[in-house]
């Protein structure tokens, strides 16, 4: 009796159909359309979060980027202090309605585009002066430091940006 030796084992295989037939799922209309849901809230909540904490803790959200050492920072926080959390607020509501969601995805990835701006700046005042100023996001997110911020917000912004050109890709061809 010859035995032949298969260099793979079966489980290998296994998980090899199980990832393969993930990844095609994924790439198809329907696995599209989930993963676009799967921001879409990711993101609602997000905003939901941090506009909530900020209007509820608005005076420290407003102390808080006082101390931001930016030029016109400190007359400009009282007026932050309302606007940031009313358009996230405001994104929610795009997010939600099926009409205005590409509008909204668009709409968060510039917000979450300029938070990662100052984020980036405060950073860099950090490691230049080695002074650590709190975060203004609101809640838990703000108990992350710099680094840990710029991270987060990058996911956001890759789960968002491939949102959007999935989304582009689907009203293109007419399949939404």
């Amino acid at each position: 009796m010859k035995v032949v030796y298969q260099n793979k084992s079966l489980k290998t295989q296994h998980h090899k159909g199980w990832f393969s037939a993930k990844w095609d799922w994924l790439k198809s209309q329907e696995g599209k359309e989930a993963f676009i849901t799967f921001t879409v809230m990711l993101t609602i909540l997000l905003f939901m979060y941090t506009a909530v904490s900020k209007l509820f803790q608005q005076s420290v959200f407003v102390f808080q980027m006082r101390r931001a050492p930016l030029p016109l920072m400190y007359t400009l926080a009282p007026v932050i202090g309302w606007v940031v959390p009313i358009i996230e607020l405001v994104l929610v509501a795009l997010l939600y309605l099926n009409r205005t969601r590409l509008l909204g995805m668009v709409c968060s990835l510039m917000l979450l585009v300029s938070f990662e701006v100052y984020i980036t700046g405060m950073k860099i005042m950090e490691m230049q002066t080695g002074i650590r100023l709190p975060c203004t996001c609101g809640g838990i997110i703000s108990n992350m430091g710099w680094t840990a911020h710029l991270l987060f917000n990058a996911v956001f912004i890759f789960l968002l940006g491939l949102s959007i050109y999935n989304q582009r890709k689907m009203r293109k061809s007419g399949t939404v």
